[in-house]
């Protein structure tokens, strides 16, 4: 009766389809036009001559803002993020253990690709009778069909699988998953997306903590991309500084544990009260912020997930632009919540500090630059900058901002000094700064973006 039900509730959902993408998409463009008419009103002000103005308060908001998330961040990283965050549970799996579906969306994906996740599913010590895999795909994805019909005879006999189309009226992973978990037979249903790789212990790891927590309903894990390019190992440091420095932080001040969308696992049960996947760009975010309004635990494992890292740079843009404006979008809905007021900007503050960590070496490369540059030639070269540069306080603010980002970098260079298996990346963590900058621009784009469009990763 439950799975009836359950099939019942996602065919209502698919009908009414329609009217909620109309919704998201009134929603998105709302979103759009205020920061286009906040853009604007600025740029209307400096051209009547109020520049001067607007660059010392938004420099002096920010770098206020930095000091403090830097602060914040440097007393946690050797505090807090020393305590446990992430969970191992020591019980036997004797006594009735649990069907596990694993759903695995693709999109466009290459042979390689699928084949380097069903090898880790393929490996996993979990007992292969109480999995199955959905291997979830677009109608109209023709190329990922052909890689499918190449491999799926190799992992027949090992591995039980099954292929579900989607419908095809929103091409979002949320929404793809959603019409796939109609036909999942699991109690514990997990996600994993094409080119990823995790320990042969990782199933039963999560089943373990399942078991002996009742009362958590979500399990997410570490997840570092990888590719041997100045570029893919600046992403690698900094999804090291993300998931060893800053969600420990996260997770012991705001109670949420950031999700990711490999590596996922939750019960069914609190699948279905939540109402599915949300249908965002960055389901695993709006799912962590969702769990927290009603009440509801998740635990980060011990143990990792290594995905290919975006082939290109562009791809790499592409990938960031889509997780900015998921995040944004999650964060409307946060502040939609029901969640209280202090846990809203507590929430809003931790969701910023990343963006505003980036902010002190910003300006430090700036500063580091524009003086070497008027020592060479001898002159301001930055007039239209004058008044601000001149000013007390941004020079005393600025000199601030370089002897912090230069303990900071130490910091880093101490996290990733402490694990024999990241100290490799210890040569770039001068060049954070540098690709911070690189990245800087897309924060800009990112509220323009519709949430209807999903960038593709392409790693391969």
């Amino acid at each position: 009766m439950r799975r009836l039900a359950t099939c019942a509730r996602i065919d209502a959902e698919v009908t009414v389809l329609g009217t909620s993408i109309n919704q998201e998409t009134s929603g998105g463009s709302k979103g759009r036009i205020i920061y286009l008419a906040i853009v604007g009103s600025l740029i209307l002000l400096s051209i009547l001559g109020f520049s001067d103005i607007i660059l010392f308060s938004i420099y002096s908001i920010l770098t206020i803002l930095w000091f403090i998330a830097f602060i914040l961040y440097s007393v946690s990283v050797f505090v807090i993020a020393r305590s446990k965050t992430y969970y191992r549970a020591d019980i036997s799996l004797k006594d009735d253990p649990p069907k596990v579906t694993i759903m695995l969306p693709l999109h466009k994906e290459q042979e390689e690709s699928i084949s380097k996740t069903l090898e880790s599913i393929k490996n996993q010590t979990y007992p292969k009778e109480l999995m199955e895999v959905l291997l979830v795909l677009e109608p109209d994805d023709e190329q990922t069909k052909q890689a499918l019909k190449r491999i799926i005879n190799r992992y027949k006999n090992d591995i039980q699988m099954k292929i579900v189309y989607s419908d095809g009226k929103k091409k979002i992973k949320g929404h793809a998953l959603n019409v796939a978990l109609s036909q999942a037979s699991g109690e514990i249903i997990g996600v994993y997306d094409a080119d990823d790789e995790f320990p042969p212990t990782q199933i039963e790891e999560v089943v373990k903590i399942f078991k002996s927590d009742p009362k958590c309903g979500a399990i997410g894990t570490k997840v570092y991309r990888y590719r041997k390019s100045p570029i893919g190992s600046l992403l690698n440091l900094e999804m090291v500084v993300w998931y060893d420095m800053y969600v420990p932080i996260f997770y012991k001040i705001s109670k949420v544990a950031l999700l990711s969308g490999e590596g996922l696992f939750l019960r069914r049960d609190v699948l279905e009260r939540i109402g599915g996947y949300p249908e965002k760009l960055c389901e695993d975010f709006s799912l962590s912020i969702k769990l927290k309004e009603l009440g509801l635990s998740a635990k980060l494992l011990e143990s990792y997930v290594v995905e290919l890292a975006p082939k290109t740079l562009k791809s790499l843009l592409k990938q960031r632009l889509r997780w900015i404006r998921g995040d944004l979008e999650a964060l409307g809905d946060l502040l939609k919540s029901r969640v209280s007021i202090k846990d809203k900007v507590l929430i809003t503050f931790l969701f910023f500090m990343p963006v505003l960590l980036t902010v002190g070496p910003i300006i430090a490369i700036f500063e580091l630059i524009r003086r070497q540059v008027e020592a060479l030639v001898g002159r301001n070269i930055f007039i239209m900058l004058d008044s601000l540069l001149s000013n007390p306080i941004y020079q005393y603010l600025s000199t601030l901002s370089l002897f912090f980002t230069f303990i900071y970098i130490v910091i880093v260079f101490f996290v990733t000094s402490r694990n024999e298996k990241w100290k490799f990346l210890r040569k770039y963590v001068v060049l954070l700064p540098l690709y911070w900058i690189l990245l800087s621009p897309v924060l800009l784009y990112a509220p323009l973006l519709s949430p209807n469009v999903w960038y593709k990763t392409i790693r391969r």
